[in-house]
C-alpha cells in the first residue's frame, strides 16, 4: 500500500489514503485529483479516467465486527425505514442473527460480492452487478419472487420481504449507509477502504474462536 500519513497533505481521490506529494498520482479532471499508485493504476486500465462521478460512488466499505453486536436490532428498524418508510424488523435488507450457544450477535447483509451466485442464479437477470460501483443491485419490476438468491447466498444475507413476492437488498443507502450510522456499539462501521484490511484483521483475530462455522468463515465486509 503507497501513502504517506505522517506528511499527508491530501488523500487518494478514490480510496482516501492518506497522500502526501512524493507520492501521489495526479490527473487533470476539472482541476488536480490526487491518486494513490493502486487506485491510479486500476483507474487507467479500467478506462475511468474521464467519469469522475463513477468512480466516487462507493469510497468506503462497511466492515461488521459481530463481538461488538449487542442485539439491539436497530440497525434492522433503520434499514426497514429506508426501505418502506416504516419501522419493521423483517421488511430491510439487514438481520440480526443470535447464535444462543456463544451468545453471539451476527449482522448479515448483502456482501456485494465479487462474483456474486445471486446474480448468477437469477432467472430475470433482476440481480445484477454493477459494473460502476461494484455493487449487486435489484431491478424489482423484473424480479418474480422465485427466491432462488435467498438460498443461494452463502452468507444467509438475502431476506424475502413479508408476502413473499420480493426481496430486500442491501444498496449501502447510496452511499450513506445508515445501520452503521445508527449503531451505537460500532459493530457495524463505514470505513475509508484502505483501513478495512487493517480492521478486518483486528476482527477476525477477536472473533475467530467463537463465530460459527455456518458463516463461513466471513466476519467482515472489504
Amino acid at each position: 500500500m503507497s501513502g504517506c500519513k505522517k506528511r499527508a497533505s491530501g488523500e487518494c481521490e478514490y480510496c482516501g489514503l492518506p497522500l502526501c506529494e512524493e507520492h501521489a498520482s495526479k490527473i487533470a479532471n476539472q482541476g488536480e485529483d490526487w491518486y494513490c499508485r493502486e487506485c491510479f493504476l486500476f483507474l487507467s486500465v479500467s478506462g475511468r479516467v474521464e467519469r469522475r462521478l463513477a468512480r466516487k460512488v462507493i469510497p468506503k466499505v462497511l466492515v461488521v465486527d459481530p463481538g461488538k453486536c449487542t442485539g439491539c436490532r436497530n440497525c434492522q428498524l433503520v434499514c426497514s425505514f429506508r426501505f418502506q418508510r416504516a419501522y419493521s424488523y423483517s421488511d430491510g435488507a439487514i438481520r440480526v442473527r443470535k447464535f444462543e450457544p456463544t451468545c453471539l450477535n451476527v449482522p448479515l447483509l448483502c456482501e456485494h460480492c465479487v462474483d456474486p451466485e445471486c446474480v448468477r442464479v437469477c432467472p430475470t437477470e433482476a440481480l445484477r452487478k454493477d459494473r460502476e460501483t461494484g455493487m449487486v443491485i435489484m431491478l424489482p419490476e423484473e424480479c418474480t419472487g422465485c427466491m432462488s438468491c435467498v438460498e443461494a447466498c452463502p452468507f444467509g444475507a438475502i431476506f424475502p420481504r413479508p408476502g413473499g413476492k420480493l426481496v430486500a437488498l442491501c444498496d449501502l443507502c447510496q452511499g450513506d449507509p445508515q445501520c452503521a450510522a445508527s449503531c451505537e456499539p460500532k459493530a457495524i462501521e463505514w470505513v475509508n477502504k484502505f483501513e478495512a484490511g487493517e480492521r478486518k484483521k483486528v476482527v477476525l483475530v477477536r472473533s475467530r474462536p467463537t463465530i460459527p462455522d455456518t458463516l463461513g468463515g466471513h466476519h467482515g465486509r472489504v
